[in-house]
């Protein structure tokens, strides 16, 4: 097991080599669509928001994964029996399916058990690759641009996000000025970056399990801190975006009578927490748009618990709520997973303005408007990257809010 976890790199870079000679999708046989009508357990209230307006939610934490490929995409090769599975197995709440231009898995959508599942696309467009939620649509109009692509989601109350959008990596994104109002950005996308960074994941995972005496799984928590930079630079300014991690899973890879990047191992590296009142796709898919989300890299430790709260007066937030700002401030407050003990650092504006090691709370009086998020780390390691809580100046998605990021890269 430990030698399969930390050959994964390279075996995902020849694995996706020969993915791309077959047409797998062609090939696959259709599954039994009977999604089964359970309800999931009773869950907790994590944090119950109050709004400027008086009004009041109470939002609970659902644990999944996001970005999943079956045989239906043409680089792929896992089936949905596979994926379900390894939902279950892993305590997932939900798992997003994102087959590569079409909506093959539309009718395997809904409760199993207690997992939910959500049907998507992975939009191919000329510039890069779009995650489309929300439209239900088995067959999707080709050849149109990011832009339609965006307000084709929303006009049915969908949503729309770039996929492994990394400028430097071999799949990034590759004009930000072509997508007004979409909704967020995977800044962690586990199967590109292993692709981008597997020698040195080797390297790492190899000297942390057998020099550092630390599992070797902790070095598939790759940092991605120059998307951390670039979304901070599209944020600052007030612009609302919602931080996302993708697993981008492929299927099990069958080696000397084992398995290497299977769902469930996939699953368990990195994962994504919303914030909604309900499980159910709908709440699933606005948690997203509203940027009540964090990522949680359960391969360091199992990050369900963190909370990040904000108030100011009588109004409560969490991760992607607008607070005005008062003469008094505004408290943040952040809670590591299950009140660990780690490393918490609070950003203003993509600048660091906090922090506070070996500790289970950061808290801080803010009294400047700007965009605050939290990061959670284990021994230098990523842990949680949370969205951010808007002070001040309500946020929006307009245009003007990327230039920015445009010309900081």
């Amino acid at each position: 097991m430990r030698l399969a976890t930390l050959c994964l790199p390279l075996v995902l870079g020849v694995a996706a080599a020969l993915a791309g000679c077959a047409a797998y999708g062609d090939e696959i046989e259709p599954e039994p669509a009977t999604p089964t009508p359970a309800r999931p357990a009773p869950r907790p209230v994590a944090v119950t928001v109050r709004r400027p307006d008086g009004g009041s939610t109470p939002l609970r934490e659902w644990r999944g994964s996001s970005h999943i490929h079956t045989g239906h995409s043409h680089d792929s090769w896992g089936t949905l029996g596979e994926i379900t599975l390894a939902g279950l197995r892993t305590g997932r709440d939900f798992v997003i399916l994102t087959e590569h231009n079409n909506g093959a898995t539309q009718d395997w959508a809904g409760q199993h058990g207690p997992l939910l599942v959500v049907a998507g696309t992975e939009i191919s467009t000329d510039f890069g690759h779009m995650i489309v939620l929300g439209t239900n649509e088995r067959h999707h109009v080709h050849g149109l641009t990011p832009q339609e692509y965006i307000e084709a989601a929303h006009a049915v109350g969908g949503v729309a996000y770039l996929a492994h959008p990394n400028p430097w990596g071999r799949r990034g994104w590759e004009d930000w000025s072509l997508i007004e109002g979409v909704d967020g950005l995977e800044v962690v996308n586990m199967y590109t970056d292993l692709l981008d960074q597997g020698a040195a994941i080797l390297t790492r995972g190899f000297v942390q399990q057998f020099i550092g005496g630390r599992p070797g799984s902790r070095a598939m928590a790759i940092d991605p801190g120059g998307m951390l930079e670039t979304y901070d630079r599209m944020t600052r300014s007030g612009r609302r975006l919602t931080l996302l991690s993708g697993s981008n899973a492929h299927g099990p890879i069958h080696v000397a009578g084992g398995e290497i990047a299977s769902y469930e191992a996939m699953f368990h590296i990195a994962g994504l927490r919303l914030f909604a009142p309900r499980l159910a796709e709908r709440d699933l898919i606005a948690a997203i748009r509203d940027g009540r989300a964090y990522v949680g890299y359960d391969g360091e430790a199992p990050a369900d618990g963190f909370r990040l709260l904000a108030t100011s007066g009588d109004v409560v937030e969490t991760m992607g709520g607008w607070l005005p700002l008062h003469e008094e401030g505004v408290m943040i407050r952040a809670t590591s997973p299950a009140a660990s003990r780690c490393t918490i650092v609070l950003f203003r504006n993509g600048e660091e303005i906090a922090r506070i090691d070996d500790a289970r709370r950061l808290e801080r009086t803010v009294t400047e408007p700007g965009v605050y998020r939290v990061e959670c780390r284990l021994d230098g390691d990523p842990w949680v990257l949370a969205n951010p809580v808007y002070v001040g100046t309500p946020p929006d998605r307009r245009l003007d809010r990327w230039k920015s990021a445009r010309e900081g890269r």
